[in-house]
């Protein structure tokens, strides 16, 4: 059972816990009262314990992997890192997974190419799952050492994108070619030093390729919805524009 502080990364059911292997026993679930079964009408990001009858129930979306190109698609990257108003936090950098399909993919194995230190490719590890038109943010840090106000869905030290060249791409477990940027520097987000001004490359719709650079453009506030600032912390300020876990202009249509 994952601590209080681990339940910071589970949405949009508060109060309860959510479970990295799928068949932990659990012992107890006072603190979880979400009510029948049927009161649940997604599936969670992971698999969730809920009150039914004085039972606590397991309960277990239909999960699988991505097997086709566009089954799960890169949908932002904060690529510069952040600023924290007087310091620049280089290495507080991520990127955002979405899952435009109506199942929970089970993401155990995918391989984002050009996202490690050198160009290295980076696999996620078993136990990570993404519900359907849900997100995934991959991070460099986190607690203390991240400006987001919750720590990434996977974290890794090894993430360290580029400030310079794009290329970042997406396989199945099974090497499918799923989503890919452009090839290239980057023509989408900003590092502005002088400005002191950080904001993530966003992608604007869904059904657009991603290896087009006019289906990009630097985040920008005013397109922001009004909850964003609640995912990152105060110090954060207006030195950054980024909004992980959130839709913004991306659009599915």
């Amino acid at each position: 059972m994952e601590t209080e502080e681990d339940q910071s990364n589970f949405r949009p059911l508060t109060g309860c816990h959510t479970l990295d292997d799928l068949d932990q026993p659990i012992n107890e679930m006072s603190d979880c009262e979400i009510g029948l079964t049927e009161q649940l009408a997604v599936p969670t990001r992971q698999a969730i314990y809920i009150k039914d009858n004085e039972e606590f129930v397991l309960i277990k979306p239909e999960m699988s992997p991505p097997t086709e190109s566009n089954q799960l698609l890169i949908s932002e990257v904060m690529w510069p890192g952040s600023f924290n108003g007087t310091v620049s936090w280089a290495y507080d950098e991520w990127l955002e997974l979405y899952n435009p399909t109506t199942r929970t993919l089970d993401l155990s194995g995918v391989e984002i190419r050009n996202a490690g230190f050198s160009g290295a490719s980076l696999y996620i590890p078993a136990g990570k799952y993404l519900p359907p038109l849900s997100y995934f943010i991959i991070g460099a840090r986190e607690g203390d050492l991240t400006l987001l106000a919750r720590d990434p869905d996977w974290v890794t030290n090894q993430l360290s994108l580029s400030n310079y060249f794009a290329g970042l791409s997406i396989f199945s477990s099974t090497g499918i070619k799923l989503d890919a940027l452009p090839i290239g520097t980057w023509q989408a987000g900003i590092n502005n030093l002088t400005d002191r001004q950080r904001s993530s490359a966003q992608r604007k719709s869904a059904n657009s390729p991603g290896d087009d650079w006019l289906n990009w453009t630097d985040c920008a506030v005013e397109s922001l919805l009004p909850n964003f600032a609640f995912n990152w912390k105060p110090e954060s300020g207006e030195h950054n524009c980024g909004s992980p876990w959130e839709a913004t202009i991306f659009s599915v249509e």
